[in-house]
């Protein structure tokens, strides 16, 4: 099977070599409607920038040139004030969405001695233990986790490895530094992430957080995949080849799954809450 890139389908020979193309060119890009892919990426017509009207022989091309392309006839001082209003606006609408005061407050606070321990820089040390939080993206799990490890998640979660990864680093103490994300309940769209520079947990939307989580555990999974690829059969290379093809090509299937690490955090939100609290 071709490793497509579901944005610009471009086409690469390994998982890795794509993993790493999503991350440096795509991570905050809109996925394209998989079941239109063009034909061939050097059509005739080529794509078209709507700005300035120069065109590309490849989708990804067009995408990074759109980046800075400015259209004209565009007042840039207008196009920031707008986008600082809607940053603020976005903020203002975060802190006041069915946020208890509480919550709030800590939210707020700066981070302070506790229980005669200092917390700095995302450390906890009270004396008994030292929780280093790993922001959401950084785990390095290769360097985490052993081969053997990794095949275990793979094999025992099959077309759930997405799952099976998740409720490790969720129930295993070991890997307690590594619960980034905490999501309360599932009525609105405020969940928790923590964030390095300002070095505790803060308010984002729910949507996005599960996004970039439900992103980054398939991206682990894809280089599971490539990682122990000789130690699975083919059967059990085809399902979970199959579930992180499906994740990154079909938007209903990506919904689905996202939806169940969703479901997958919310039940495991008691065992990040004592982190939680330490550190807000």
């Amino acid at each position: 099977m071709s490793c497509i890139c579901s944005y610009c389908y471009k086409e690469y020979s390994s998982f890795q070599s794509r993993c790493n193309h999503i991350r440096k060119y795509h991570k905050n890009d809109e996925l394209k409607n998989p079941q239109n892919p063009p034909q061939n990426n050097s059509q005739k017509e080529g794509f078209e920038c709507k700005n300035c009207n120069k065109k590309f022989s490849r989708q990804d091309n067009l995408t990074r040139h759109l980046k800075t392309c400015t259209p004209k006839n565009i007042n840039i001082e207008e196009v920031t004030a707008l986008k600082d209003e809607i940053k603020d606006l976005k903020s203002t609408l975060l802190n006041f969405m069915k946020i208890h005061p509480q919550t709030l407050k800590k939210i707020n606070k700066q981070l302070h001695n506790i229980n005669n321990g200092i917390i700095n820089n995302g450390i906890i040390n009270n004396n008994t233990n030292i929780i280093n939080i790993i922001p959401l993206g950084k785990e390095k799990f290769n360097e985490v986790f052993t081969n053997e490890q990794i095949l275990k998640i793979l094999k025992e979660g099959m077309e759930k490895s997405h799952i099976k990864l998740s409720e490790l680093i969720y129930q295993d103490p070991e890997y307690k530094q590594m619960r980034n994300v905490y999501i309360t309940n599932l009525q609105n769209d405020i969940g928790y992430i923590y964030d390095k520079k300002q070095k505790q947990y803060i308010v984002k939307s729910k949507n996005e957080i599960i996004n970039q989580y439900s992103n980054e555990r398939f991206w682990n999974i894809e280089e599971f995949l490539e990682i122990v690829k000789d130690d699975l059969d083919q059967i059990e290379f085809d399902k979970i080849n199959r579930l992180v093809f499906d994740y990154f090509n079909d938007k209903n299937f990506k919904k689905l799954k996202k939806k169940e690490l969703l479901i997958t955090l919310y039940n495991n939100k008691a065992q990040v809450k004592e982190l939680y609290d330490l550190i807000m």
